[in-house]
């Protein structure tokens, strides 16, 4: 199976699109259906995929980095976090290896993503019994889990 490679593979910012909030909305529904469909590759295809997802790995990193301080952005961290812990369980497993970037996935990733944001904070000031009911939800998809789930994902091979 070959991928198709677009033209500018490596950008991670269209600022001619990105200024509108509609744009970047655009965007990143879009970044959210890439990723998806190479969580899927990933998952689907393993070892018969002769795709080394170093590059792309990288570059939803940097992505990464970007949106998981913002809450609008949410959809588009999350689904970044899950295509990492999907890789990391991967026959690409050693993109995660070594100290330094088990260190960089909890200083980067894990730590903010757990961080309580301040909108948490005021909700738990307005309406506590409301905050704790979101945080106790058994949804995957909460920030938290994700977030554990990508140090689960590592630690079987790690």
């Amino acid at each position: 199976m070959r991928l198709i490679e677009p033209i500018n593979s490596r950008a991670t910012y269209y600022p001619a699109i990105e200024s509108s909030a509609d744009g970047l909305a655009l965007v990143d529904e879009l970044r959210v259906a890439v990723c998806m469909a190479a969580n899927l590759c990933i998952q689907n295809e393993g070892k018969n995929l002769q795709t080394s997802w170093n590059d792309f790995a990288i570059d939803v990193w940097k992505l990464l980095l970007n949106v998981s301080k913002v809450s609008s952005r949410d959809h588009v961290a999350l689904t970044a976090i899950n295509f990492l812990t999907t890789l990391s369980t991967s026959m690409d497993h050693n993109l995660f290896a070594g100290h330094l970037m088990i260190t960089h996935i909890c200083q980067d990733i894990v730590i903010p993503i757990v961080r309580l944001r301040d909108e948490d904070e005021e909700l738990f000031k307005v309406n506590y019994i409301e905050f704790i009911k979101r945080d106790m939800a058994s949804d995957i998809h909460i920030r938290q889990r994700i977030a554990c789930e990508i140090l689960k994902g590592i630690a079987t091979n790690y």
